[in-house]
C-alpha cells in the first residue's frame, strides 16, 4: 500500500504485485475452462492462449517501465509542483490547494495541466531513450 508520509517518488504501490498475480490466476482459469470444454464446438487453440499470455506479460512490463519512468520524472519536478501534485493526487481538492497556496483555483488547474504535460513529455522521452515501445 502507498505510504502516506513517503515522498511521492518513493511510494510503493501494492497493485504492482497484484496485477501479475491476478493475470496468472486468470490464465489458469482460462486453461481450466478450455480443458473442461475440449469437446465443445467453441475451440481455442492452446497456442492462442500462450500468445495472449505473452501479450499480457509484455503489457505489464510496459506499464512497469512507465511507472518507473514516472517516478524518476516526478523527482525532476520543482518542489512546488511536486507538492501540488502530491496534494491533488492525495485527495485534496483544487480549492483546498488554492486556498493553502493563496492562489486561485484556476491558477492551480493551470499548474496541474502544465505539470501533467511536462511529466508526459519526460516519461515519453525516457521510454524512447530506453527503447521501450
Amino acid at each position: 500500500m502507498a505510504q502516506p508520509n513517503a515522498p511521492l517518488g518513493e511510494r510503493y504501490d501494492m497493485s504492482l504485485d497484484f496485477v501479475p498475480w491476478a493475470c496468472g490466476i486468470a490464465h489458469n482459469h482460462v486453461r481450466n475452462f478450455l480443458r473442461k470444454r475440449q469437446n465443445s464446438q467453441i475451440q481455442l487453440d492452446a497456442d492462442v492462449l500462450e500468445i495472449l499470455a505473452l501479450r499480457s506479460q509484455q503489457m505489464q512490463q510496459r506499464e512497469s517501465d512507465r511507472a518507473a519512468a514516472l517516478r524518476e520524472c516526478l523527482k525532476e519536478l520543482t518542489e512546488r509542483n511536486r507538492v501540488v501534485i502530491k496534494n491533488y493526487y492525495g485527495g485534496r481538492s483544487v480549492a483546498e490547494i488554492a486556498k493553502e497556496r493563496d492562489a486561485t483555483p484556476n491558477a492551480i488547474y493551470k499548474l496541474l495541466d502544465r505539470t501533467r504535460a511536462v511529466l508526459h513529455q519526460c516519461v515519453s522521452d525516457r521510454l524512447a531513450a530506453e527503447g521501450a515501445p
